[in-house]
């Protein structure tokens, strides 16, 4: 999210195969998990700063391209801290390889 805002993106949905914290962030029920209060108060405040944001949740079955791209990475032992909308070169021929016709 904070990636997105620097990109000057003003609205944007985000995808996470986390049901639970999807459910975590709907219900705003702060008061049961006192120990995320921090990252409750961090998310809101970053939120806030988008004209739209959505979250929502989709499960990994139905996102094959992602699935594979984060294993791909995991197995690499690379960590992501930038989101860009441009492919590193070294996925985009795995990336291609996933397109469903």
């Amino acid at each position: 999210m904070k990636s997105s805002i620097q990109l000057d993106h003003s609205a944007m949905t985000f995808k996470t195969d986390c049901l639970q914290l999807v459910r975590l962030l709907e219900e705003d029920d702060e008061d049961n998990w006192p120990s995320l209060l921090a990252e409750f108060d961090e998310f809101h405040l970053i939120r806030s700063m988008f004209n739209f944001c959505s979250i929502s949740f989709l499960p990994r079955s139905l996102n094959f391209r992602a699935d594979r791209l984060a294993k791909d990475a995991r197995s690499r032992g690379l960590i992501f801290s930038h989101v860009n909308s441009q492919l590193p070169s070294w996925m985009v021929h795995e990336t291609n390889l996933l397109v469903v016709t």
